[in-house]
């Protein structure tokens, strides 16, 4: 399945342009221009497990995709805003579902027997700058009332305060680095912060419970848009 990485753009009334990382490699940067452009009126919508076991999940009529314990979130797929679609784990189908045109929404499923209710995170954003990186850190562990983002194994707090199901975002220079989170004075696992070019965007999950809290990451990526 092709995915693309998600580049700047990443904002609620903006259309986004979609480059294909493997244009990068395969075809030079400049293929990358010539990528589909979602309509204006699109929105974009993805699905995040805390379960501990793999998931499947296929949302609207996009492919389907596999979450597991250390790639817990789908790519976001592209749904036209303001019209109901539905969603699928293990091949279950949601109710209706439906979001605002122009927004990003990350939809939290725990377990692969949920069909709902599901929570929804809008995570637009529109204070976009192309030539940084955006790390995204979202609070997915119940027994977390604050989280917060370091840079390890300095412990500098890059994000602080993230209230459960919450999530908050921040921009950086492109730099490769190691983070980890804690929870009051539990601290997780370290997870490598890949070498991000300016406009991607890096979402980072804290999930766990109790006194195992735990980290993982992701490049955020978003399905081609089919005309």
């Amino acid at each position: 399945m092709k995915v693309f990485r998600l580049f700047a753009g990443y904002a609620g009334m903006l259309v986004m342009m979609l480059i294909p990382f493997h244009a990068l490699a395969d075809d030079g940067a400049f293929s990358g221009l010539y990528a589909a452009r979602a309509p204006a009126d699109a929105s974009f919508v993805r699905v995040v497990s805390t379960s501990q076991d793999s998931v499947s999940v296929q949302i609207a009529n996009a492919q389907i995709q596999k979450m597991t314990l250390l790639k817990p979130s789908s790519s976001y797929a592209i749904v036209k805003g303001n019209e109901q679609f539905y969603i699928r784990i293990n091949n279950k189908r949601s109710e209706p579902l439906s979001v605002l045109p122009g927004t990003f929404n990350t939809f939290i499923v725990n377990s692969g027997d949920q069909t709902e209710p599901w929570e929804k995170i809008d995570d637009t954003r529109t204070d976009n700058n192309a030539l940084k990186a955006t790390i995204h850190f979202y609070n997915l562990n119940k027994d977390c009332t604050y989280g917060r983002l370091l840079v390890s194994p300095q412990g500098a707090v890059l994000i602080q305060d993230v209230p459960p199901s919450g999530w908050a975002a921040r921009a950086v220079n492109p730099i490769s680095a190691k983070l980890s989170a804690a929870c009051k004075d539990l601290i997780t696992n370290e997870i490598e912060l890949p070498e991000l070019r300016g406009g991607e965007h890096f979402s980072v999950f804290l999930r766990g419970a109790g006194s195992v809290p735990s980290l993982t990451g992701q490049i955020n990526g978003v399905d081609p848009y089919k005309q």
